[in-house]
């Protein structure tokens, strides 16, 4: 999973998986090798964490993992889908209409030229639609939105990450939006919205142990 900021590569893979595999000496040199590899001599970081345990296996760069917050871009949208099922806004069946961007209003453009047409949540969420999330956080009251940001991890330090002395941890920003359009960027994950590498990964062991139980997607339905 990429994600650029200021066309820096900022988080250059997220792995998560069981301690009892990766822990072993040799894996962790293969996933060395992995990060060098998928960073390529690009400024940037990679962060393997265990899933049941919370624990860190790897860290290229902990100064960069924790003490960075850059805008997340769309590994935000999992938020917004989260936020909308919750509070209604929308429904795992609804369709929103991508259009070609030539038709599509000003603020609302797709990164996809001719636009994606009808897409549900799922295939919103696999094709990372710009237009059906702006829409989303249209709809979405701006304290729903940063309330399941919050309760996944954003917004205040980890404790992952062990940094060298003197240096603090990135608490990130999560600032109340005044209006629709900043609602609607800050459901793609812009809008003044910063995160760091680690509450990435603390975001998603969570909704991967269903430590947020009651997150709509995290539902056996």
């Amino acid at each position: 999973m990429n994600v650029r900021c200021l066309g820096r590569l900022v988080l250059g893979l997220l792995v998560l998986a069981p301690c009892r595999v990766l822990s072993e000496p040799p894996i962790v040199g293969a996933m060395r090798e992995a990060a060098a590899h998928e960073l390529a001599g690009r400024q940037g970081c990679v962060l393997v964490l265990d899933v049941s345990s919370g624990r860190v296996l790897f860290c290229s760069d902990p100064a960069m993992a924790a003490g960075e917050a850059n805008p997340p871009g769309s590994i935000f949208k999992v938020v917004t889908a989260i936020a909308a099922l919750e509070q209604g806004v929308t429904d795992p069946r609804e369709r929103i209409l991508c259009r070609p961007r030539a038709t599509a209003h000003d603020d609302m453009l797709c990164t996809l030229a001719r636009g994606h047409g009808r897409l549900d949540l799922v295939h919103a969420l696999a094709a990372s639609c710009n237009v059906h999330f702006q829409e989303l956080g249209r709809r979405l009251k701006t304290q729903a939105l940063l309330r399941w940001a919050r309760r996944l991890g954003f917004g205040a330090p980890t404790h992952l990450v062990r940094l060298p002395p003197g240096s603090a941890e990135a608490a990130g920003s999560l600032p109340p939006a005044t209006y629709a359009l900043q609602r609607a960027k800050q459901a793609i994950g812009q809008g003044g919205i910063t995160v760091s590498v680690a509450q990435v990964a603390e975001c998603f062991r969570r909704l991967a142990t269903g430590s947020c139980a009651d997150a709509p997607l995290c539902s056996d339905r």
